[in-house]
């Protein structure tokens, strides 16, 4: 009877413990169920509040049409004889890469696309230019802009001129080419900045 006595103590600890720990384990699962559930509601959430404000963007967003621009740019730069710069400018496909540029600038910013749009954008390349002074490493790139808005009847809504310099040290054509991007990137970036331009592509 002294070693049952003994034992039952012991036995009762033992399963008090595997208890406790199924307890234990039992409250873990559901705190962690409960963890899931709210981290799922918080995802679904946010993914409904990000769903709404792109439904909401979308309703308010401007559609548009872009025309491909035009290079106006002189064959040969006009500069003053005392001038001893050296001018050149970018040649090739330049009317389909700034099209594409401002293109992409205007989507970004959350204009539409669209070829039945009313409002139509397009311009010219006025000025996107290299000047470099002989015996010295750096080269100066100029990029200018000219931007118009039209109705559906052709009506002139907007119009202005946008540009972007840079300057650059250059020790070869790759240089050269860089600082050409980088003025070409900052004047489209002024035009995507101006409010009264985005005012304009939103008129009915």
């Amino acid at each position: 009877m002294s070693h049952l006595r003994s034992y039952f103590p012991v036995a009762i600890c033992t399963i008090c413990s595997v208890f406790l720990l199924a307890c234990s384990v039992q409250s873990d699962s559901l705190n962690e169920s409960q963890d899931a559930k709210v981290k799922i509601s918080e995802t679904s959430e946010t993914k409904i509040a990000k769903e709404e404000q792109t439904q909401q963007r979308a309703r308010f967003a401007p559609r548009i049409q872009i025309a491909r621009f035009y290079d106006a740019r002189p064959e040969e730069i006009a500069t003053p004889a005392e001038d001893k710069k050296e001018y050149s400018q970018p040649r090739g496909k330049v009317e389909a890469l700034v099209t594409n540029a401002l293109t992409l600038a205007l989507k970004k910013k959350g204009v539409s696309i669209s070829n039945d749009a009313k409002n139509l954008v397009k311009g010219e390349i006025r000025t996107w230019r290299i000047a470099k002074t002989p015996g010295v490493e750096a080269v100066d790139t100029k990029a200018g802009l000219y931007i118009e808005v039209v109705d559906e009847t052709n009506r002139l809504v907007f119009s202005k001129v946008y540009e972007g310099n840079n300057e650059e040290q250059s020790k070869n054509r790759s240089d050269v080419n860089y600082s050409a991007g980088v003025a070409l990137d900052r004047a489209v970036s002024q035009v995507v900045a101006d409010e009264q331009l985005l005012s304009a592509l939103s008129t009915e």
